[in-house]
């Protein structure tokens, strides 16, 4: 998924941390390099944020949807930038493959950390880059 990345690296600094997620998860197993200990586990702080805080403060959730809002964007930028070269089908539908995306790699994180397992982020970042891949022209 390289012409994935690349693209998604050309949209800016948003994406830098999720394109190194989807670069390393399939040869490193992104979560397996780092201790999923209680003090070192594997997990996103937006999310984690944004678990607490959504119901308790309406300005902090404000905030804390733009992130993901901004994360989602980029990789939008990135899908559409491979549809408009045709490195992905036109029948793809961008805005709910990035969407999908976003929602893999934060439940899987999510997952991984609460079950101090990395194998629901590799099933949720395999199965949505997988689908992504059975798109490209």
């Amino acid at each position: 998924m390289a012409t994935l990345a690349k693209a998604l690296r050309a949209t800016g600094s948003t994406a830098v941390q999720l394109v190194g997620l989807i670069e390393s998860h399939r040869t490193s197993r992104y979560c397996s390099q780092v201790s999923l200990s209680a003090t070192n586990g594997c997990g996103c702080q937006i999310g984690s944020l944004a678990s607490e805080l959504s119901d308790l403060d309406p300005a902090a959730r404000s905030d804390l949807s733009a992130i993901f809002q901004r994360w989602i964007s980029a990789i939008r930028d990135g899908l559409q930038a491979m549809q408009d070269r045709g490195d992905l089908r036109a029948d793809a539908d961008v805005p709910r493959l990035a969407l999908a995306l976003m929602a893999a790699a934060e439940g899987g994180l999510l997952l991984a950390k609460t079950l101090r397992d990395v194998a629901p982020l590799e099933a949720a970042l395999d199965t949505v880059i997988d689908r992504i891949a059975s798109l490209t022209a």
